[in-house]
């Protein structure tokens, strides 16, 4: 009994000490470790008891302590590190460890690259029609303004390295959705698209000790995105040496987010490259912003064509080598590309460059000429077309109404305006039409829009 009574005891002295030793030697030693929230959320906030009356008060400090215990992001990191190291599993469930220290991104709310890379989802003709139908539109508008279009994608990290995912992971289709679409658009379509996937993995089954991409990230580090931007500068007319015949030795990398997602700080064995040798021209940084711009001017015998490329995070390691190719290039983070911004820039070329996973978003990209617009107002319904691109080709217009009486022409072989065009009832349904047409182009309208009114 009483070997119990001192078991107990000490029981108890510990628990107290756990909670009370902390708070003392942590503002000793807060100045030597990491403090600040490094989670995505915002942390509690001590609680007032006006606020939260005497019955929320025990839950809300609780909340409040949990948040802000001191040594907690130490603890965390130790308890996830246990969870990586000793366990082999992810304190995240958006990250999936792999083999031989490889880790992948496995979001199911952004696409889950590895179910895509495996064949575990699909795309129908309906999708794929619709998608080509946006992009030819968006093609013979930029072609119509002197501008080249090319579309870009990055192979997800899973479709190159397969066979470092766990062993429950297994290919369910050995035709994946990007498979589906890159072939339709090939098949069906003018479209320039550049998919380096085999280009990567040619490669690297040559050159089986140099990773193409980060082992703790989940992007191509400089090599696989050098051979990227070769492909990409082949579509465009662009002869680049292959990495095997230029200078490439391996250096540490630091790009480890999906090592950050579960916090643990593990940068073992994970390569990248420093690449020279590919230009003889000099190559000026102008802006490096990861959340604006990309901008480089070169010298020196380049192509003279002005680029543009809409980017992702994949474009960072492929921003250098095209960037050396050409007098001006552009690269703008898709969170702040706009059309009048990209018109500024007077391009000869546009790039639309994305990760595979998110090839789905292009059927929402659209270049037009015109946009419509429909305010309800007193009853009726107010129908606008807008003019979406300041241009100096003199674009005309025809409009057509069609509802379930007919079809009407409503504005013919017109300026496209900026004012009201017509007004309709407001229980009025239909579609309008708009067809636009270049003198240049003869009959054949250079852009047909549908709009559902």
């Amino acid at each position: 009994m009483k070997r119990r009574k001192i078991k107990e005891t000490i029981t108890i002295i510990s628990f107290f000490a756990m909670l009370i030793v902390p708070t003392i030697v942590f503002p000793i030693f807060s100045i030597f470790v990491e403090t600040q929230n490094t989670e995505q959320r915002k942390h509690a906030e001590l609680p007032r008891l006006s606020d939260v009356g005497i019955e929320g008060y025990p839950s809300s400090f609780e909340n409040y302590w949990n948040d802000n215990i001191p040594f907690r992001n130490q603890m965390i990191r130790l308890n996830n590190s246990i969870d990586y190291y000793m366990f082999k599993t992810a304190s995240n469930n958006k990250v999936e460890i792999g083999k031989n220290g490889w880790l992948f991104y496995s979001n199911e709310e952004d696409y889950n690259p590895i179910k895509q890379s495996l064949g575990m989802w699909n795309v129908d003709d309906s999708f794929l029609e619709m998608t080509a139908d946006a992009l030819i539109n968006s093609e013979r508008v930029l072609n119509s303004l002197g501008i080249e279009f090319v579309i870009f994608l990055a192979p997800n990290k899973a479709t190159i390295y397969k066979e470092q995912l766990p062993d429950c992971y297994e290919v369910v289709n050995e035709v994946t959705s990007i498979d589906q679409f890159v072939k339709y658009m090939r098949e069906n379509t003018d479209l320039r698209i550049v998919y380096p996937k085999e280009a990567l993995l040619e490669f690297k089954e040559e050159n089986p000790d140099v990773d193409l991409y980060y082992k703790k990230d989940g992007h191509w580090n400089h090599a696989g995105g050098y051979i990227a931007a070769r492909e990409l500068a082949k579509e465009l007319g662009i002869d680049m040496p292959r990495l095997q015949d230029i200078d490439f030795k391996e250096a540490s990398a630091t790009n480890a987010d999906l090592a950050g997602m579960i916090n643990v700080n593990d940068l073992h064995d994970n390569k990248d490259y420093l690449i020279s040798g590919y230009t003889k021209t000099e190559t000026v940084t102008d802006i490096w912003d990861f959340n604006t711009y990309y901008k480089f001017h070169s010298l020196g015998d380049v192509d003279p064509r002005r680029l543009v490329v809409r980017r992702d995070s994949f474009s960072t390691a492929v921003s250098e080598f095209i960037g050396s190719q050409f007098r001006y290039t552009n690269m703008i983070y898709k969170r702040i590309f706009s059309t009048t911004g990209f018109m500024e820039e007077k391009p000869d070329v546009y790039v639309y460059e994305s990760v595979e996973r998110y090839f789905r978003d292009l059927g929402w990209m659209h270049f037009s000429y015109v946009g419509l617009k429909t305010d309800v107002s007193d009853g009726e319904k107010e129908i606008s077309i807008n003019n979406m691109l300041e241009t100096d080709n003199n674009p005309r217009i025809y409009v057509y109404k069609i509802t379930e009486f007919g079809e009407e022409c409503v504005l013919e072989n017109s300026d496209i305006p900026d004012d009201i065009v017509f007004s309709v009832p407001e229980s009025e349904s239909g579609q309008i039409r708009v067809e636009v047409y270049l003198s240049s182009w003869g009959e054949e309208p250079v852009e047909i829009r549908n709009f559902t009114y």
